[in-house]
């Protein structure tokens, strides 16, 4: 101890001198000079760094710089992007010029296309790479968070705050309607039919992601590549590094704004508003709050003066009881490294998240091992695995926080309050005694073996198998209105699926006459995936002591049981060309077969072609230090969508339970009638793009022009009840999609202090050109049904967006019974206080005084004309600080609890004859209309990160210490008057709130 101490004070001392050294004055002098690429041109941008100190510089415009040194002998490091890193002594010189060299390496950047691998500089698609230093910036659980506001063209929506709650991806649009409109996802080759699925993939193991858009990149994957690929990349060992330790630890603590959740917690305004809401309604219904005991519940409510004098007493804040400061921790810990023959990478993590709702909570663990061997003979082989175990405990505590503060959370013995016979919604007891848990095991294990078979011939195959299966655990006591109904009611749901992959496919690479590259790939895939399910069900228990535990101890037991099976088999080629490094060529092709599908539309073949040009090859661009890249790039293929049930073309027979006589038999007959010439949905794409760097790629800018036709599309087909079907799947209709996207990628500083930007644009255009009859008149009926309008928000009509809303306009508020009845309302809608429809057609197409269906319009779309996304990145010395903000443009909101809680109070009443508010009315039956709709644009600050490194050796044995804090949900610009506008959908139906949340986290490598 007393060594430590004396080792302290001498570094103190040691500090101080060589501060006071500074501050009086040490002799220093200046190095300058000037950088300049090989071909003379000066390169403004480089930086330029005494080693081992953080004295920079930047060079200027004109490619000259100057740096103050302290010592005649010191080195100065030259770096920028592209090109490499240079040291040169000073050696007493004044003046110090240098020429940088392109980096051969960094000019050959990979980028994984799917069946292979291209340089970044010979992309002919529209494909975005994210690599690992870019992705670990943004600490997060899930994967597809990664990609939100980083990729143009891509959507991504968090459809709740609850822990483990899925992603929605969206690419270039929606483009199918029974379909799966979200992308592929293929993991080191592995392919996975959805996003958002992806709990065995820890983000921390990610060395890329790859977003293929267009169809020239996607059609590789044929049959399922119609909603664009996304092709992620685990991180590997390195051969000949010494073993490499990397732990990353994170603390988050997440909390809801309180302040967006609308609530009413003074118990005075409550009851007022509860009594105002029954003394409107037309029923005769009695107000509750009036000092007396309700006779329909035995309950004693108070009176409002017993309310405002305090001797009630009961005042429950249930946003307190409900909401809780939730916890998250994160670890992981890596291991990589290799040595001549062989490479390794190992890693494990543990996620671990309580919710911010009483009752909720989410644990992740993860392990992923990696193994790559080099053979004689050209051959190299090697296993990659994946192990996960997800447990999730759910709640519907959720359902109480607008509950009456009036009331409390016990009763003074200790049980749980109830409001009366009818009343299951005690949060408390919901979370508490409500079972609702399942356990997820995921097994991923793929095995490869790749020959170099003779120059430029190369052969991998590879064999996976994704193994999953989960069980699910619910029971609803006494004490909820299910478990009322059937005296407890308890469920086991059991699912096991697999699927099996077996690839192999051969690539041959050579060059000729050092101008012609060739590139041919061709091979052969199968999958086959089995799934299987069960769920037992038991109704009516002695009690509830036993929970689902013992099923058999049940009145009344049903079972249930399904299989599903599916088979893929497909031949794939995929042909490049390049000429000079000027001209470039991408053919493609895959031919797939699916189970899924008749025999007479069993297979498809989906082409794909793309041609660019390299435009800063040319000689006429060599005079010029301005563009540093310019490539012109167009695509033309096809791909499809499959994503439905398999089975659909046949004729198929189940079970059925029927009253006969007053008995409940069982019978066996048809049920679906097949459809053997089903095939799947195809679509098209025709994509121009441009990739412009310019000053040495200091900035980067891509854009594209697409236009997206999906047709064919899967729907099923309403049949008369003579057929004695319901319907029969078909194929029929046209989904049109046409945008842009474009991104920025720029370096403003560099030196010392540096500054990058990133950001996104993208807008995309929808159109249901056709799905039939459906599609006329009021058009096909979407999205969940609301029960207080009666009726479905969303539609699909013939020439408008998917998803609009279609409704009523309202103009104003009745203000008294004349003016209602004067313009076309009757019976309870013409009161005072009610909404004033629009009057805007008739059966012969003009206004008839009558408001009626026909007078629903087109009020609103729930999809965005702009999606957002700007990052930007500082770094100054051994800091760093990045901000990302995140945001959508131009989609509406059916807001379907606009009228609850604090926003109430603008209601219209007789002293407030407002035009804007509705009076409070219990038993109104609301209409869909514009009154109902709001703007759901927003811009969210998503992430704001500050972060320190301590420099290199400063703690021997350690390579990189960095300890960062981040924040993430900070603030949302937003008229919105919701909890969250970024919902999936376009309708807020009150979802689990979502959280502010601030993490602590801490970077090591050994």
């Amino acid at each position: 101890m007393n060594s430590f101490k004396v080792r302290l004070k001498f570094a103190l001392l040691t500090m101080l001198m060589m501060w006071g050294s500074n501050f009086y004055g040490q002799s220093r002098s200046e190095v300058r000079g000037t950088v300049q690429d090989v071909n003379g041109n000066p390169m403004p941008g480089v930086n330029i760094l005494v080693k081992g100190t953080s004295n920079g510089a930047a060079s200027d415009f004109d490619g000259n710089y100057v740096i103050k040194i302290e010592d005649s002998e010191s080195v100065l490091v030259f770096s920028y992007l592209g090109f490499v890193t240079q040291e040169l002594k000073v050696a007493g010189r004044q003046v110090v010029d240098v020429v940088m060299q392109e980096d051969a390496e960094s000019l050959k950047e990979v980028v994984v296309i799917g069946y292979g691998a291209v340089k970044k500089s010979d992309l002919t698609g529209a494909v975005v790479s994210l690599k690992a230093e870019k992705l670990e910036e943004t600490p997060s659980p899930s994967v597809d968070v990664l990609l939100q506001g980083k990729v143009a063209g891509v959507q991504v929506t968090q459809t709740s705050g609850e822990p483990g709650a899925g992603v929605a991806v969206r690419i270039r649009g929606l483009s199918s309607r029974e379909g799966s409109n979200s992308p592929l996802y293929v993991v080191d080759g592995f392919p996975y039919s959805d996003a958002g699925n992806l709990k065995q993939l820890n983000p921390n193991d990610i060395a890329s992601i790859e977003v293929l858009k267009d169809a020239s990149a996607a059609a590789i994957y044929g049959s399922r590549g119609a909603n664009g690929v996304i092709i992620i990349t685990t991180k590997s060992g390195k051969n000949n590094q010494k073993a490499k330790f990397e732990i990353k630890a994170q603390t988050g603590f997440q909390m809801v704004d309180r302040d967006r959740l609308n609530l009413i917690t003074d118990p005075l305004t409550f009851a007022s508003i509860s009594n105002e809401t029954l003394e409107n309604d037309t029923r005769n219904v009695t107000p509750l709050y009036v000092g007396a005991v309700d006779p329909s519940t035995g309950v004693y409510y108070p009176s409002l003066l017993e309310i405002a004098d305090g001797s009630w007493g009961i005042n429950t804040d249930w946003a307190d009881v409900i909401l809780r400061e939730a916890l998250t921790q994160n670890v992981n810990i890596g291991i990589t490294g290799g040595d001549d023959n062989t490479a390794y990478a190992v890693s494990g993590n543990i996620f671990d998240q309580t919710g911010v709702l009483i009752g909720n909570d989410y644990q992740n663990f993860t392990f992923r091992g990696r193994l790559d061997q080099k053979a004689r003979g050209g051959f190299k082989y090697g296993t990659n695995l994946a192990l996960s175990y997800v447990k999730r405990n759910r709640t519907q505590s959720g359902f109480g926080i607008g509950r009456s503060p009036l009331i409390p959370v016990f009763n003074p013995d200790g049980s749980y309050f109830t409001n009366g016979a009818g009343d299951f919604f005690n949060p408390v007891m919901l979370a508490n005694e409500v079972t609702d848990v399942s356990n997820e095991y995921d097994v991923n294990a793929l095995a490869y073996i790749d020959w170099n078979v003779v120059k430029n011939l190369n052969l991998r195959a590879q064999s996976g198998i994704n193994l999953g299966h989960s069980i699910g655990d619910y029971y609803e006591p006494r004490t909820t209105s299910s478990g009322n109904l059937f005296n407890g009611v308890g469920e086991i749901n059991n699912y096991t699926g697999y699927t099996l992959l077996n690839e192999a496919y051969v690539t041959y690479k050579n060059t000729f006459s050092e101008k012609h590259e060739v590139s041919a790939m061709a091979g052969y895939s199968s999958e086959k995936r089995q799934i299987r399910t069960s769920k037992l069900r038991g109704e009516g228990f002695v009690n509830d002591a036993l929970g689902n535990e013992d099923l058999n101890a049940a009145m009344t037991r049903k079972l249930e049981n399904w299989f599903q099976e599916q088979t893929l088999q497909s031949f794939i080629s995929r042909l490049t060309y390049a000429f000079d490094d000027r001209y470039l060529l991408t053919l493609s092709g895959r031919y797939d077969g699916s189970s899924k599908f008749g025999a007479l539309n069993k297979y498809g073949f989906f082409p794909s072609g793309a041609i660019a040009w390299k435009v800063h090859n040319e000689n006429f661009m060599s005079d010029q230090n301005v563009v540093s890249t310019l490539k012109l790039r167009t695509s033309f293929g096809y791909s499809g969508n499959q994503a439905i049930t398999p089975y659909a073309t046949l004729n198929q027979y189940g079970s059925r339970r029927y009253f006969a006589n007053g008995t409940l038999v069982t019978g066996y007959g048809p049920y679906q009638n097949g459809n053997p010439a089903l095939q799947w949905e195809t679509t098209s794409q025709l994509d121009f793009g441009l990739d412009l760097g310019l000053f040495n790629n200091r900035v980067s800018i891509t854009a594209d022009y697409y236009r997206k036709e999906s047709t064919d599309l899967l729907r099923k087909q309403r049949l008369p009840f003579s057929s004695g079907f319901d319907d029969v799947w078909i194929n029929g209709g046209k989904i049109l999609n046409t945008g842009y996207d474009l991104s920025v990628d720029a370096t403003i500083l560099q030196g010392e202090f540096q500054w990058n930007i990133l950001g996104t644009l993208s807008h995309n255009e929808n159109e249901v050109v056709d799905i039939g009859e459906e599609g006329v008149g009021e058009g096909l009926r979407t999205g969940g049904y609301i029960e207080s309008f009666r009726d479905y928000p969303t539609r699909w009509r013939n020439g408008q967006p998917m998803n609009i809303i279609v409704g009523y306009k309202v103009d104003g508020i009745v203000q008294s019974l004349a003016e209602g009845q004067e313009a076309g309302l009757v019976g309870d809608e013409a009161m005072p206080g009610e909404f004033k429809y629009v009057d805007i057609s008739g059966p012969d197409g003009v206004p008839d005084g009558i408001i009626n269906e026909l007078d629903r319009t087109v009020i609103g779309s729930t999809q965005p004309d702009l999606v957002v996304g700007l990052t930007s990145e500082f770094r100054y010395k051994n800091f760093d600080f990045s901000a990302q903000v995140y945001g959508t443009i131009g989609n509406d909101i059916v807001a379907i609890k606009k009228f609850e809680g604090l926003r109430s109070l603008n209601r219209w009443t007789v002293d407030n004859r407002t035009n804007e508010w509705p009076s409070l009315r219990g038993g109104r039956l609301n209409k869909i209309s514009d009154w109902w709709i709001e703007a759901g644009s927003f811009l969210r600050i998503s992430n704001v990160t500050l972060g320190y490194s301590l420099p290199s050796e400063t703690i021997p044995g350690v390579q990189n210490l960095r300890l960062y804090v981040t924040g993430t949900n900070l603030y949302t610009f937003t008229r919105f008057s919701g909890a969250d506008p970024e919902i999936e959908g376009g309708v807020d139906y009150g979802t689990y709130p979502k959280y502010r949340t601030f993490t602590f986290g801490l970077n090591l490598t050994l």
